[in-house]
């Protein structure tokens, strides 16, 4: 699907009227649901209780990738807020997923420092202790 056409809609498709959008509480858009998606995405892995490898976001992030240039090209052009308008999305929310996917690598860094430093504290009993059967001496 060509810009232009997911943009303003596909000839002969009936689209939602921006009263029905509103009232189903959803974008009816494709690119704003998947925007959503990617929101969501992004909020799982910054939330996780676990260490995450790039490599268990890296597909996510390449399946994204068209999303965060079809909104950067609504963004640059000017056009954000009146399709997100169009489209039932707060343009501010749109703007806040892009901002997030672009940082994608330095947040979960950063969440991953906060769970290692966290983990080591809950642990520190362990670990403080875990070479007393073999040698007592090692501190």
């Amino acid at each position: 699907m060509g810009f232009l056409s997911s943009l303003f809609g596909r000839k002969g498709v009936p689209r939602k009227t921006s009263t029905q959008e509103k009232n189903s509480g959803a974008p009816g858009n494709e690119q704003c649901l998947r925007l959503l998606e990617l929101g969501r995405m992004l909020e799982e892995f910054l939330r996780a209780d676990r260490y995450v490898a790039r490599s268990g976001y890296r597909e996510s992030r390449e399946n994204f990738r068209a999303v965060q240039e079809y909104f950067g090209v609504l963004e640059s052009s000017g056009m954000l807020e009146a399709f997100c308008s169009q489209n039932g999305l707060d343009a501010g929310e749109a703007r806040g997923i892009l901002e997030r996917f672009a940082r994608i690598d330095e947040l979960v860094d950063e969440c991953n420092d906060r769970f290692v430093r966290e983990r080591m504290l809950k642990e520190q009993e362990y670990l403080d202790h875990i070479l007393d059967a073999i040698d007592p001496s090692v501190r």
